[in-house]
């Protein structure tokens, strides 16, 4: 929280446990607190402040972009970087496996399963890693994003796959 002009201003996002959903309406109340004191002792001098919210809704049809590079593979993990172009307000997100990316019939289902992910919202540039993985894995990390404007753009799609260990057939225990 910061004051300007002796108002506050809070960033609802950080306050709030989940992610803001889109074009959605809400509530929050804000309560006085009187440093020192206890709460029943003033909160009748006092009503909560009552805010409405409604986030933006987003729409297709933005020219924002993602670009993948240092692209590394490890045998229990894999890693990119992820720059955004100019413009851009949030990258969704997230990692799927080979059976789960092939099974999208379209972009717009993906975009659809990009914006449901728990994962956070990029909002700058940012090394992306999935770990814990077994040897010769292939994952696929998909983006989406969303321009300040509201619309989002194609999702652009990069596929890694951890190392795989090297062995000869030929050699029995």
């Amino acid at each position: 929280m910061s004051v300007v002009d002796g108002e506050h201003t809070i960033n609802l996002s950080e306050i709030y446990a989940k992610q803001l959903a889109f074009g959605t309406k809400y509530y929050f109340w804000v309560i006085p607190y009187v440093e020192g004191t206890v709460y029943n002792d003033y909160a009748s001098q006092f009503e909560p402040y009552v805010f409405e919210v409604t986030t933006k809704d987003i729409t297709a049809g933005g020219t924002y972009e993602v670009t993948f590079s240092n692209l590394v593979s490890k045998y229990d993990s894999v890693s990119a970087d992820v720059a955004l172009s100019e413009g851009t307000g949030a990258v969704y997100y997230d990692w799927f496996t080979e059976e789960e990316y092939l099974a999208f019939e379209s972009d717009a289902d993906l975009v659809k399963a990009l914006f449901g992910s728990f994962e956070s919202p990029l909002t700058e540039n940012e090394t992306l890693t999935k770990g814990y993985r077994n040897p010769g894995e292939t994952w696929y990390l998909a983006t989406v994003s969303v321009g300040t404007d509201g619309a989002y753009g194609t999702p652009a799609v990069q596929k890694l796959q951890t190392l795989t260990i090297p062995h000869d057939d030929a050699i029995s225990v």
